[in-house]
């Protein structure tokens, strides 16, 4: 999607930068408000614009120049507004209001066009100040909301995996058919459910990994001179750079919500180059519920893996809302901290490649880094480890466990030979269906990451003779599978050695 750019006021140095990318600037036209949308139409026309990006001084046009875009053809969904203080910008300043500009352009022009099943009609917000023209109009006028969607063909909730209605704190999230049902009238687009998913079957464009990606690149393109860098995650209604609280060195990234936040973005941020990470949790009136829910659990998780990688844990923080002189003091002290930090390990082992899944990510940085023998248990961590009993109460190798796995990190490779029952640990969320399942009560699971394993190929949690049929050579199944259930047949003991196909012929030859 082409993205253009709208200064108010005008800044040829913004403009020269992103027109060094090839992103279209323009200033926002001076029309009368009822021609704007036609000036705006045909200035879309000419550009071949799909999406917009406004930076102003405050809030002087959002409001307005919105509906202008939207009657001149750009979806509001295709649309981001970065605001500034009023007054020239310092040096420092104008570097972080190009970083932020070149953020929002790729978030849009990433999530491109959005699909019909992720758009959700709304009328005026409670949440918003109404003005004398929505008494009039805006009522009536539905506007779109981005949301997030099933793909069902790739949710796993029929094996029983359940972990998007427990994230979900709206309880739209139901289980009907087989498959996960969003509710698109209670979904308040907060995102908690995509982290939550382990098969991605849960996508929303606002929210997928390749758009913020895209966004942390940005904002940590190395065309700019900024040191050091800090990303600050937090929900979109809580700070804006405008209202003069962030230091030129802390570079928002918003999201709906920080219900949203997951272990993989706030790695990523660090492995794309940033110094430190702030999050600045939802307000406790925040109008998704979120209550800390899902992303503190990610938050502990990366605080316990920074030392690991050879890194501060204090390079991650967490600061609560408090009053905006409070905030900006808190911002500029974390600055100066991180600042005579100097750089980290994870810089040092920057890749660009793109690992937009946890666990890919984690493969990745233990490879790089050289891990093994590292273990981390604990309630926050998102892995688990599948161990099998043995002695009398072996596995049998029936396969129920991988019928059950939500994410296939158990399954069965077999041959005329032999049987195998293999884990692979990166695949794992400890969702303990493999457990429920088990007729043998042979499973165990423990909340554990294990890099030495991570990396490594699957490994195989039990092994078994191919029992053949003594007739035909026919593979008939484990022989601990047939030992097990030889018992069933007494008094009257059935040759299980013998395929059923061998066993009728002979029936049909004794009777015959």
């Amino acid at each position: 999607m082409k993205v253009g750019v709208f200064l108010e006021p005008w800044s040829d140095e913004i403009a020269n930068f992103l027109g060094r990318k090839g992103i279209p600037t323009f200033p926002v036209p001076r029309a009368p408000r009822k021609e704007t949308p036609q000036a705006l139409q045909a200035l879309i026309r000419r550009s071949e614009i799909r999406g917009a990006v406004l930076v102003e001084e405050e809030e002087r046009l959002e409001g307005g120049f919105v509906e202008a875009l939207q009657e001149a053809g750009i979806p509001p969904y295709a649309f981001e507004v970065v605001r500034f203080p009023p007054g020239p910008l310092e040096r420092e300043a104008m570097e972080q209001a190009k970083l932020l500009t070149l953020a929002a352009v790729e978030g849009v022009r990433v999530q491109g066009e959005v699909d019909p099943e992720h758009l959700k009609p709304t009328f005026v917000s409670v949440q918003e100040a109404l003005r004398r023209r929505d008494f009039l109009f805006g009522f009536f006028k539905p506007r779109y909301e981005v949301i997030p969607a099933v793909k069902a063909d790739r949710c796993t909730a029929w094996k029983g995996c359940r972990l998007c209605l427990d994230a979900c704190p709206q309880e739209a999230i139901s289980f009907q058919k087989r498959h996960i049902v969003l509710d698109k009238g209670s979904c308040t687009a907060c995102g908690a459910c995509l982290p939550a998913c382990p098969e991605e079957a849960i996508s929303s464009p606002r929210l997928n990994p390749k758009t913020l990606d895209a966004q942390l690149r940005a904002l940590l393109s190395e065309e700019v001179a900024l040191r050091p860098r800090i990303i600050l995650i937090t929900a979109k209604d809580q700070v804006l750079a405008g209202r003069g609280s962030l230091p030129p060195e802390i570079l928002a990234l918003p999201l709906p919500c920080t219900g949203a936040i997951s272990a993989w973005l706030l790695l990523r941020a660090l492995t794309l180059g940033a110094d430190g990470l702030m999050i600045l949790p939802c307000a406790p009136s925040c109008q998704h519920r979120c209550h800390g829910k899902g992303w503190e659990s990610s938050f502990r998780l990366v605080q316990a893996l920074l030392p690991v990688f050879g890194v501060p844990s204090e390079r991650l923080q967490t600061i609560p809302g408090e009053e905006p002189k409070v905030l900006a003091s808190r911002f500029r002290t974390l600055v100066e901290e991180v600042g005579r930090m100097g750089p980290h390990r994870l810089q040092e082992e920057r890749t660009a490649n793109g690992s937009l899944r946890l666990r890919d990510l984690l493969r990745d940085l233990s490879t790089r880094l050289g891990l093994k023998q590292v273990v981390l248990q604990g309630d926050s961590i998102p892995f688990g480890l599948v161990k099998v009993e043995e002695g009398e109460k072996a596995c049998t190798l029936c396969g129920v466990c991988p019928d059950r796995c939500p994410t296939g990190a158990l399954f069965l490779q077999e041959n005329t030979q032999t049987s195998k029952l293999l884990f692979d640990h990166a695949s794992c969320v400890a969702c303990f269906s493999c457990v429920e399942a088990c007729p043998e009560k042979v499973l165990t699971v423990e909340r554990e990451l294990d890099f030495g394993q991570i990396r490594n190929e699957p490994t195989i949690l039990a092994e078994d003779r191919i029992t053949s049929c003594r007739r035909c050579g026919k593979p008939i199944a484990p022989s601990h599978m047939l030992q097990k259930v030889q018992p069933l047949f007494s008094p009257q003991p059935l040759d299980l050695e013998v395929c059923s196909f061998c066993r009728i012929f002979e029936g049909l030859k004794r009777s015959g």
